[in-house]
């Protein structure tokens, strides 16, 4: 065997011997964590880099869920993007493109708001059914997890992405998700309460004026 063969033979054994070495306790217990809510409303800051802009675009939003099948994401006030869960699937709204898109429960698009909703898994196997783990690095008290998606299709879109994690608290600090494109979307939660009210009242969108279309 060439020594360059056997260079990268061993570069490949340590590379699974280092992440089988990794300490996933804390995603464990985050995903255990995501069980017991009943209810979530928190405040998140996000910045959006986009390769063609010197200077990224920051905005402030709010995001409200409750269990079993409402979610409620809005950025900017006045909103310029709202996304809705129901039992019925997702509704996402552009109001700079006056444009309002319907996806069932099932489409592959609605994929990309797993994150946002934290419906990543019941536990860690299920988890890496859906993401494979490329890194995990702990500073100053936030567990970051770096992730490509398994699923090509979704991959092809978003290459991969960053779950922040609290270690003190077991609460979603943010997530970075990178787009084929370049782009890199950053958010990171200023606040967040869980099992506090919320009224269902609150799980409605108005798209009279949008553009409607379904995938």
């Amino acid at each position: 065997m060439r020594l360059a063969a056997v260079v990268s033979l061993l570069i490949g054994l340590y590379a699974g011997m280092a992440m089988a070495q990794v300490d996933k306790k804390p995603l464990e217990k985050w995903l255990a964590a995501q069980k017991n809510y009943r209810s979530a409303h928190a405040e998140f800051v996000q910045t959006r880099k986009l390769p063609a802009l010197n200077k990224p675009l920051v905005n402030k939003g709010e995001m409200w869920a409750k269990r079993p099948d409402k979610f409620l994401w809005v950025m900017g006030k006045p909103a310029k993007v709202t996304v809705l869960r129901n039992a019925a699937g997702y509704l996402y709204l552009d109001a700079e493109k006056n444009e309002a898109i319907k996806m069932g429960s099932d489409s592959k698009y609605a994929r990309q708001f797993e994150m946002l909703t934290g419906e990543m898994g019941e536990d860690l196997a299920e988890f890496e059914k859906n993401f494979r783990i490329e890194k995990i690095e702990t500073r100053k008290n936030i567990y970051y997890t770096t992730l490509q998606p398994v699923n090509r299709r979704f991959r092809k879109r978003v290459p991969w992405m960053i779950l922040a994690i609290d270690t003190r608290t077991n609460q979603t600090a943010g997530f970075d998700v990178h787009l084929q494109d370049k782009t890199v979307i950053e958010t990171r939660f200023t606040r967040y309460r869980l099992n506090t009210p919320v009224d269902d009242g609150i799980f409605k969108a108005d798209t009279t004026g949008y553009k409607v279309k379904s995938k």
